[in-house]
């Protein structure tokens, strides 16, 4: 069995879910999904203008490990791009460096200092703000011997949680992340 992933570190969350072609009919469930990780290395390299090296240190990862995400996620951006498919942002073993929040009156985005809770939006001052959870999207603990699934908490590794029915340990269900 291999060892666990690692949680990469995302320094921030992107500023909207995905993207849509515009030009052509979009089909219900079409589209590719890139993970966290995968949008955090496009935006180090090509936004930010680093290097694999200098990027690789921000995510907490090695510098192979780093240019196989850079890779699949350039993999994914090109075959949306060729085809005419969506791009949306979902899943991934991932950690964010600090708590982020989205204002629902305005639509910024903003992370606190020092781990305090914002009661207002820095931008328009209102109290409709909600924290962003982008890494517990889509996951699941799975007992592989009888089928049982629950819902992942974060935090709480699957598999030192026993399973209901059966009492073996489960397992975190990737399927739903992998393309």
């Amino acid at each position: 069995m291999p060892r666990p992933k690692r949680n990469r570190t995302i320094l921030s969350p992107p500023v909207c879910n995905g993207f849509n072609p515009i030009g052509i009919e979009i089909k219900s469930g079409s589209g590719i999904d890139l993970s966290l990780e995968e949008y955090e290395s496009i935006r180090l390299c090509d936004y930010d203008h680093l290097n694999h090296a200098e990027a690789c240190e921000l995510m907490s990862v090695s510098r192979a490990t780093f240019a196989r995400i850079y890779e699949s996620a350039r993999r994914k951006v090109a075959t949306a791009f060729a085809e005419g498919l969506s791009i949306h942002f979902k899943g991934g073993e991932y950690s964010m460096k600090e708590n982020w929040w989205k204002c629902n009156q305005c639509g910024s985005m903003f992370s606190s200092f020092a781990g305090e809770v914002p009661k207002r939006c820095v931008l328009c001052s209102s109290d409709n703000i909600a924290t962003i959870h982008h890494n517990t999207i889509n996951e699941e603990c799975v007992c592989p011997s009888c089928g049982t699934k629950s819902s992942h908490r974060h935090g709480k590794q699957c598999r030192k949680q026993s399973c209901p029915d059966c009492n073996k340990p489960l397992f975190k269900n990737r399927k739903a992340q992998e393309n």
